[in-house]
Parts: structure tokens; sequence; C-alpha cells
């Protein structure tokens, strides 16, 4: 759960005796293609790890995506879960900006950001994301964090969220200011051809 999908692609061929330092180009480039499928299973897995405890749990959850209802098994069990189908990245702004609270489960790199984070602090709600290096250097109090490690503190986690609306309220404004300056398009645009001619010059 802590290794990116690179480090983890390495670890496993020195484990299998796989020659690295000879190993040609072609070769390298067709088993990295192979681990594209290491890579969602994952993410796929510890979504479903995470959404299966909140169902369970006493939190009331919008769960969007096709075929939750009849993965998770035990249809017409989860009473204080609404299912609706899967959204367009368009329509993710009209779900972030009615939800208080966006859940997001990261891809598997380990220092980087997703536009669910951005997006979700934009819309005034509190991001509850699992945490990398990137995320790490943010300044604290703009997001929530939760531990891939313990998947079982998270329904207690965020039923302690909502139980204290003022502090949630705190969360979504300090996340929105942080967003509005460092996370929007522009901002973002405008440091990355900043970069771009830093690296031209």
């Amino acid at each position: 759960r802590d290794m990116d999908t690179e480090e983890a692609f390495y670890t496993v061929l020195q484990e299998l005796g796989y020659d690295l330092e000879n190993m040609t180009v072609e070769t390298l480039r067709e088993l990295y293609r192979m681990s594209h499928g290491a890579h969602l299973f994952m993410r796929y897995y510890i979504r479903y790890e995470i959404v299966k405890k909140l169902t369970l749990s006493p939190v009331h959850l919008h769960l969007f995506g096709n075929g939750w209802r009849e993965h998770l098994g035990m249809e017409n069990k989860f009473t204080r879960t609404e299912f609706h189908p899967s959204v367009s990245f368009a329509e993710t702004t009209e779900v972030f900006q009615n939800s208080k609270i966006v859940l997001n489960v990261m891809p598997w790199f380990k220092n980087g950001t997703h536009d669910r984070v951005a997006s979700g602090m934009l819309h005034r709600a509190v991001v509850l994301n699992d945490t990398n290096l990137y995320l790490d250097a943010m300044p604290k109090g703009i997001m929530e964090v939760f531990d891939l490690h313990n998947i079982d503190a998270l329904a207690q986690q965020t039923n302690g969220l909502i139980a204290d609306l003022p502090a949630m309220q705190r969360i979504a404004d300090n996340g929105y200011a942080y967003a509005k300056k460092q996370m929007s398009w522009k901002a973002v645009t405008t440091e990355l051809l900043k970069i771009i001619k830093e690296q031209s010059a």
C-alpha cells in the first residue's frame, strides 16, 4: 500500500530473478505494460475495501458508479447508502457542489495529486483523502486524511467530522482558499508556464 507502481514493479522483477541491468528496453516496456493491470487491481481493491466498510457503517453515503450495488453483494441491505449511476467528469461539479465530504482514493502514484482533490476543495466540500509525499507537503487543515493501513477507523473518522460542523466548515473554508490560490486552472497553468520558461532559459 505504500509503494508506487514503479517501486512495486522493480521489486517484483528483482524477487522473480530478472536481470534488470542487462534487460533490453523493449523487454522492460513489455513487462511494464503488464504491470498496469496490477496497478488498477490495487486501486479497485482498496476502493472496494473502503466502500464496503462504509456501507456497513452508520455513515449516510452517496455512492456513484455502475455496478456497486451488485458488486458489494447483499442487495437492498445497505439502508444508509444511496446508489447512483456513474457520472462524467463534467457532472462531478454538481455532485461536489452538493457534497459535505468528498471521499477520494488516490491513484497509485505516491508523489502527486488528483483533480478530485482540487475540485472537492473548490466546491467547498471537505476532502477526505489518503495521503502521499506531495499531499503531506501541503498545509495542514485544508483536508482530512485517512490511513490506508487502518481502513477500519474510516467510518468513525467520518462520523467524527459530521458531528463537528464548525470544524468541517473550517476545513472546507481553508481548502477552498488554498485551492483557489494554488490549484485552480489559472494557478496551475501559471506555474507550468513559469517552469517551462525556466527550463528553456
